[in-house]
C-alpha cells in the first residue's frame, strides 16, 4: 500500500467530517521513541505534505492523535494504491511524503536495504 501524502491531505481537506480531526492531527506534537533515542515532531505537516506514523515508535501519551490519524487511513474510501513486485523489481519512494505499508511475507532471501539519502 502506497500513500503520497499529498493525495490524502487532498482527499481529508474534501470530507468535512474529518477538518476537526485533521486539524487536532497537524497542531499536537508527539514523541518518537526508539531505544534511547526520541524525537518530537507532528503526524502530519500540511506545510511540507509530509507525515510520520509509525505505530512503534510513537509515544502512548497521544493515543488519541494516534488513533484519530489510523481512523482517517482505515477508511475505505482512502485513495491508496496497491503495488505488486516482482522479482527484481526496486521501488523508491520519499519516506517522509509517502506512507507505506506491505502485506505479511516469507521469503529467507528477501533482501531490504534502507538507504538515507540527503536532501
Amino acid at each position: 500500500m502506497i500513500l503520497p501524502v499529498d493525495n490524502l491531505l487532498e482527499w481529508a481537506s474534501a470530507k468535512l467530517e474529518y477538518n476537526d480531526i485533521q486539524q487536532e492531527i497537524e497542531e499536537t506534537p508527539v514523541a518518537f521513541n526508539l531505544g534511547t533515542e526520541s524525537a518530537v515532531g507532528k503526524l502530519l505537516e500540511t506545510a511540507t505534505s509530509s507525515a510520520r506514523f509509525d505505530m512503534k515508535y510513537i509515544d502512548e501519551t497521544v493515543k488519541r492523535v494516534r488513533n484519530l490519524f489510523r481512523t482517517i487511513l482505515n477508511n475505505p474510501d482512502v485513495p491508496v494504491q496497491s503495488v505488486k513486485l516482482s522479482e527484481g523489481d526496486v521501488l523508491f519512494f520519499d519516506n517522509v511524503r509517502t506512507l507505506h505499508a506491505r502485506n505479511k511475507y516469507s521469503d529467507p532471501n528477501r533482501v531490504s536495504l534502507r538507504v538515507r539519502m540527503a536532501r
